[in-house]
């Protein structure tokens, strides 16, 4: 499928079409920003993209059961470094996927109830309410994006050149350079959806503890 048909299919699957833009969160602007990214210049969109992203690099297993690992392009431009193997890259919502399955193993090995409010599992941070109480957002409604977080801007973004290295804690408490924003539970739990990148924060956290 030709790249500026996917993002036609994707516009049509997208559900905040007719939301604010302050409703929409980061996600919904990114594509918003990539759509309009496609519709500037005479180059191709094949080589906007490439412009955008110069470097990829893809991990897959084949059908022999055989781990591979191509990449192309540059990691960086200015310097002309090609990708290799040893290129980083940020993982961004992929890690929410193995989150997901990660708690759900959990649930099915009855060592959590994704049922129960997440600050049962969590002991040196807490997740709190509009109020400063403790939440009683539950893991299922942080998995579904209905746990009343709203991101700030840029609030997850990766970390740029020159940045200082910052810890999760650091992220979830507003504590870096590109966000001073605590993550909150601002809204009522399950009551509206909200796209959320915390949802990977509260599992990955060292603070985490299934029992």
């Amino acid at each position: 499928m030709p790249l500026q048909d996917a993002i036609e299919v994707f516009s049509k699957h997208e559900s905040y079409a007719s939301v604010s833009e302050e409703q929409r969160g980061a996600y919904q602007r990114e594509y918003l920003a990539l759509r309009e990214y496609m519709t500037l210049g005479s180059e191709s969109p094949e080589q906007q993209i490439y412009e955008r992203f110069p470097g990829i690099s893809c991990a897959y297993t084949d059908a022999a059961g055989r781990e591979k690992l191509k990449y192309n392009g540059l990691a960086d431009k200015e310097n002309g470094i090609p990708v290799n193997g040893n290129t980083v890259f940020p993982a961004c919502s992929i890690s929410k996927f193995v989150t997901a399955m990660t708690v759900m193993k959990l649930e099915e090995q009855e060592l959590l109830n994704i049922d129960e409010p997440v600050n049962r599992y969590l002991h040196q941070w807490k997740l709190l309410a509009a109020d400063g109480k403790e939440s009683d957002a539950t893991i299922r409604s942080i998995l579904t994006h209905t746990s009343g977080i709203v991101d700030g801007d840029d609030s997850f973004y990766g970390l740029r050149r020159n940045d200082h290295e910052v810890g999760l804690l650091d992220v979830l408490e507003g504590r870096t350079p590109y966000n001073k924003r605590r993550t909150v539970s601002e809204k009522q739990p399950g009551t509206e959806f909200e796209y959320s990148d915390a949802v990977v924060g509260f599992v990955s956290c060292d603070d985490f503890h299934a029992t």
